[in-house]
């Protein structure tokens, strides 16, 4: 893990430099897609209530208000505090919506507009601004303002479900998925609007809804046989046309045991599982016909994975790794969350950094995955302290 405790002085060629956010979101999905930009050359102002953002009191702290959460995400960013309840604050930030870019929030519709922070308010003052607003449930629908967390919009998109099909009831996987996933979403709209922009000098007002872009996300693979419509007949190799798919819901897909351990390895084309059964000396497996096509290993996917974890067994990880790679064969060591700090790989592009902070001391900051040729390094600020650039960005 490298140590850098030093800013780059020049982050001209950052592609979103000169790019000014206003970011008025919390928790992480809006906060995850802001901080992702900055990285990249944005200025990002983070506008926090008196409060502030309450992901400043989640997880592990050294001092109040930087817990663990807000650290994660609020990287590159410039924090400034207004009370948009007062006729002050909000004239403050009217100030700053001239100057910017992008407005960000992942407020309720009535919330905003309440405060004049509706798109129609905001492009008034800024008629090219790109306005973005991160919801739970798009606007018009029956859902329209129902609050949303991680775990509502999980269940309500199916995975929770489809964990069901491996546990024997509903579960959740242990990352925050639908937030980070959605910051994605967040991050990419932004720049097509922006792109859009720069070719026509056209703003854009953006809905970004939890809802529709995690149905959207799992239905990719999990449609499946769905993808065919039942008034056109079921497609051949399926019993219908319901979604689902068979190797996500197989209770058999899982890392792999081996003599000293696990290990990770996907055979998927038929040249990979040809080189594994030379590897393993096990000719009786490569004249299996259950197991000689796609199709076939799809069909019968619960004796694939039972057979896999047959073979895999009979060695160690490390004897695996090391012919399995030559023939190209996908297969990898099973780390943990630690084992990340230490990954040769991961080292190697700097991914995960150690970083010192001016009230929070040493912390690890995780990089964007973003690697421009021309651009060795992006700079990487830390979390900024509640209103500590107040006066800096107002210029009081």
């Amino acid at each position: 893990m490298k140590t850098d405790q030093t800013q780059p002085p020049n982050t001209a060629r950052l592609p979103l430099t000169g790019i000014r956010v206003l970011d008025l979101t919390s928790v992480i999905m809006g906060p995850y897609a802001t901080m992702i930009l900055g990285e990249m050359g944005a200025d990002v102002i983070k506008v926090e209530a008196p409060e502030g953002d309450t992901t400043r009191g989640s997880g592990p702290y050294r001092n109040k208000g930087m817990a663990a959460m807000f650290l994660a995400v609020n990287r590159n960013k410039r924090s400034v505090v207004l009370d948009l309840k007062t006729e002050a604050g909000r004239a403050s930030l009217a100030d700053l919506v001239a100057t910017a870019d992008v407005f960000v929030h992942n407020m309720r519709d009535g919330a905003a507009a309440k405060l004049a922070l509706d798109f129609a308010s905001i492009s008034a003052r800024k008629p090219d601004i790109v306005y973005v607003a991160a919801r739970g449930f798009k606007s018009g629908g029956p859902y329209e303002g129902l609050p949303a967390y991680d775990d509502i919009i999980q269940g309500a998109c199916g995975i929770g479900a489809e964990m069901g099909h491996l546990f024997g009831e509903p579960a959740y996987p242990p990352f925050i998925m639908a937030d980070k996933t959605c910051g994605l979403f967040v991050a990419n709209a932004i720049m097509m609007a922006l792109f859009r922009r720069e070719r026509t000098g056209v703003g854009a007002n953006v809905e970004v809804p939890m809802f529709e872009a995690m149905s959207s996300y799992t239905l990719v693979d999990s449609l499946f046989a769905g993808n065919f419509h039942p008034d056109g007949g079921t497609p051949k190799g399926a019993d219908s046309c319901a979604p689902g798919y068979p190797r996500g819901r197989s209770k058999d897909r899982r890392p792999y045991k081996t003599k000293n351990g696990y290990m990770a390895s996907m055979p998927y084309q038929d040249k990979h599982f040809a080189a594994l059964f030379r590897i393993s000396g096990r000719d009786d497996l490569a004249a299996d016909p259950r197991f000689q096509t796609q199709q076939s290993r799809l069909t019968h996917i619960d004796a694939m994975y039972t057979m896999l974890a047959e073979v895999f067994a009979s060695r160690t990880t490390e004897e695996w790794l090391a012919p399995l790679n030559a023939a190209g064969v996908p297969a990898m060591k099973m780390n943990s969350l630690e084992d990340l700090f230490t990954e040769p790989q991961l080292q190697a592009s700097d991914l995960v950094q150690a970083t010192q902070h001016p009230s929070e001391g040493m912390l690890r900051s995780v990089g964007v995955p973003i690697y421009f040729a021309d651009v060795p390094a992006p700079p990487r600020t830390p979390a900024p302290r509640l209103g500590q650039h107040t006066d800096e960005v107002l210029k009081k």
